[in-house]
């Protein structure tokens, strides 16, 4: 979801305005993390018909503001967080949205599912291995293949 900034906050604001029609697409639950132009991350505190409270640093108590003034039409987006996992005793890659249907299935033959760190809190190399049902006619083995990326968080 991208919304734009209805009016400029000021600098170290709590509050601020997202435009017309979007607060019914943010919440203080599942809904609640925001990425504010293209750095600024927040957590949303509190939600009315006109206004959003944030909070950029949820570890220090009481709302922390914008750590700098944006303009008028700066973009915000909703962060949406999913979590993946392998179902034990099956080959399921299973996907959790936090909307409060607990985790689905998503992919079948997915054997494991591995994160691997490689500079903490930054950079990370994620390995998903699936097998084929199919086995190979000359070892007798099932297919398997593995996807690896690295991802490298922006903040």
């Amino acid at each position: 979801m991208g919304v734009r900034l209805h009016q400029q906050p000021d600098h170290h604001h709590q509050r601020f305005q997202p435009g017309r029609h979007s607060s019914s697409q943010l919440d203080t639950g599942a809904q609640s993390l925001l990425l504010i132009g293209d750095s600024e991350n927040a957590l949303i505190t509190g939600v009315n018909s006109t206004a959003l409270t944030i909070d950029t640093n949820p570890l220090l108590a009481g709302n922390q503001g914008l750590a700098r003034a944006y303009p008028a039409g700066t973009p915000v987006y909703r962060v949406d967080v999913l979590t993946f996992q392998v179902a034990t005793g099956t080959s399921q890659l299973l996907r959790d949205d936090h909307h409060g249907g607990g985790a689905q299935a998503a992919v079948e033959g997915i054997t494991n599912l591995q994160v691997l760190t490689v500079t903490s809190g930054k950079e990370y190399d994620i390995t998903l291995t699936a097998s084929s049902p199919q086995v190979d006619a000359l070892t007798r083995l099932s297919l398997t293949s593995a996807l690896r990326s690295k991802v490298t968080l922006a903040n």
